[in-house]
């Protein structure tokens, strides 16, 4: 069963995403031209990835909270 908690705790864990932006951000800043864009590519498909299962868990949480 879900509880209020539950959605507090997805909420926060996609929250992250703005921090691992920033951490992105400032990793390519430091190496632009050292890494390679597509492994650039595949860092933000997973970063993307991530998340897109992160709001899928949070959406489910809210859908059983509300039955």
């Amino acid at each position: 069963m879900t509880d209020r908690l539950d959605i507090k705790e997805d909420i926060m864990g996609c929250q992250g995403i703005l921090d691992d932006l920033r951490a992105l951000s400032w990793r390519l800043d430091d190496i632009q031209d050292q890494m390679d864009p597509l492994d650039v590519a595949t860092v933000v498909r997973g970063i993307e990835t991530l998340y897109e299962i992160k709001f899928r868990k949070l959406w489910d949480s809210f859908n059983e909270f509300q039955d």
